[in-house]
């Protein structure tokens, strides 16, 4: 199976030669910037894995009046660090006006842990693990535009919401 948000060595290389082909002006000035975020970010080894979804995005629920009662997409689902699902979440479900709403973080946080604590490890990564959620979902994309498999405002639209919110405090 394809671990679509693991980027080791050789395929961040072979996903360089794509991105840094750019077509879009815009997407081409964000490349460094994205990429330097998503090794800097990029989870560390040893952390708790399980089955993951990479794309808990409100998109993706479905509800009945204020319930939750189902989760779609689940075409980039592998087994990896939990703590890219829960980066992924809050970066996507948590933010408001560009900006990380702490309230709103804290409350899925305390939600999340009703059913599984975090490590101390996890602990430790957590606020890299929010900047890994958005920068490792532009990062695909960026490679996905020269290949036409996602339009060039899917990334613009995530770097215009999403990127400030990772600069914001957390």
């Amino acid at each position: 199976y394809n671990k679509l948000y693991e980027f080791a060595r050789l395929r961040l290389e072979e996903m360089r030669a794509v991105i840094y082909r750019q077509k879009n002006n815009r997407l081409s000035k964000v490349a460094g910037e994205i990429e330097k975020g998503l090794i800097n970010s990029s989870p560390p080894k040893g952390l708790p894995e399980g089955p993951i979804h990479v794309d808990f995005k409100p998109d993706n629920f479905l509800f009945k009046g204020n319930r939750l009662v189902g989760v779609l997409d689940f075409g980039n689902f592998y087994i990896g660090p939990l703590m890219i699902d829960l980066g992924k979440a809050i970066i996507f479900n948590c933010t408001k006006n560009k900006k990380l709403d702490r309230k709103l973080v804290d409350s899925f946080l305390r939600g999340y842990e009703k059913f599984r604590q975090l490590t101390k490890q996890e602990r430790a990564y957590f606020k890299k693990a929010v900047h890994y959620g958005i920068y490792s979902h532009v990062w695909l994309d960026l490679y996905h535009v020269p290949l036409k498999l996602v339009p060039a405002y899917h990334p613009l639209n995530y770097i215009k919401i999403y990127l400030p919110a990772v600069k914001d405090r957390i």
